[in-house]
């Protein structure tokens, strides 16, 4: 009798500290799936963030920008290009022409939150502010006018160098166009030709058409030439 209760009070042990087992391993496997889910969520924000975000400077870039404004109304596009800036690297360096492009980030930064802009690196020394909320014209030309002040002949200071260096940018503006980064980039250049602080777009200097009809006659010439089909003539030279 004896024998048969000391085996049931090893079978109730043995039984109560597999239950015991089995809770733990299953608290073990809920800690072990909550690790991987934080892991995956972690690794998923760094990717998002090195798809979206710019590197150096923290703005978000041009995917971003591209993702944001797609299939949206009423957008302003500001590109802002630092000019000579090739020649900041070669004069101060890389690695200080790359601090003032931090330090210029960080003042773009400053307009997103008085403003109502989003900040956006695109390439290089090339940056961007939009607004896809409909923002009234006031607003838009106040900002534009802000903007120039800034970023005219803005001292920029060095730390490593202890020199403030002279910065300048030039700024191409798109209000409300249907591709906003495009026209934006548009008056850019025509801001730069004009050798102007800044140009806002106006449907006059859509030059598509003009450059789809140069790259046509262009094809048509080497096509002609490659066939041997153009005849040369000479006019004579009378003194």
């Amino acid at each position: 009798m004896q024998n048969i209760d000391l085996l049931n009070t090893l079978l109730i042990a043995t039984t109560f500290l597999a239950i015991v087992f089995i809770i733990l391993y299953i608290r073990q496997l809920k800690n072990e799936k909550n690790i991987c889910k934080q892991v995956i969520h972690t690794a998923k924000k760094e990717v998002e963030e090195r798809l979206y975000k710019d590197e150096l400077t923290g703005l978000k870039n041009r995917k971003s920008i591209e993702d944001s404004i797609k299939g949206k109304d009423s957008v302003v596009a500001i590109l802002l290009d630092v000019d000579a800036f090739e020649d900041l690297n070669e004069l101060y360096g890389f690695i200080n022409a790359e601090e003032v492009l931090k330090e210029l980030s960080n003042i773009l930064k400053g307009f997103e939150k008085t403003h109502n802009m989003v900040a956006y690196r695109l390439s290089g020394d090339i940056f961007a502010l939009t607004n896809i909320n409909n923002i009234p014209f006031e607003e838009i030309f106040i900002l534009i006018e802000e903007l120039n002040k800034t970023f005219l002949n803005r001292k920029i200071f060095v730390d490593k160098l202890k020199v403030d260096i002279v910065v300048s940018m030039t700024i191409g503006v798109s209000i409300f166009q249907e591709e906003p980064i495009l026209t934006a980039a548009m008056a850019l250049k025509k801001a730069k030709s004009l050798n102007q602080t800044c140009f806002v777009y106006n449907n006059e200097l859509d030059s598509k058409e003009l450059i789809i009809q140069s790259l046509y006659w262009r094809e048509k010439i080497k096509k002609a030439v490659e066939e041997d089909k153009i005849t040369p003539f000479y006019q004579p030279i009378v003194n």
